[in-house]
């Protein structure tokens, strides 16, 4: 993968996640946003407020996580 094909998303948890440009128009779409307005903990920010992460900022974790798995995988 070339590092022009790819964008990076910030995420408060997993840093930087890098997403290939093929992709984009997925995570542009208004079901995949709706995730960003779901909250991953559900009401645990009201006593842990830290725990703000949302269901798209979880996705885009799981996305990496398994990004790294199979890197080292088959190297």
């Amino acid at each position: 993968m070339n590092i022009n094909d790819s964008i990076f998303i910030e995420d408060p948890i997993h840093q930087q996640v890098s997403i290939e440009k093929q992709i984009v128009p997925i995570l542009l779409h208004p079901i995949v946003q709706r995730l960003s307005h779901i909250k991953q903990l559900s009401f645990s920010y009201l006593t842990f407020p830290s725990a703000t992460h949302t269901r798209l900022s979880h996705s885009l974790g799981v996305c990496k996580n398994a990004e790294l798995v199979l890197t080292s995988i088959f190297q």
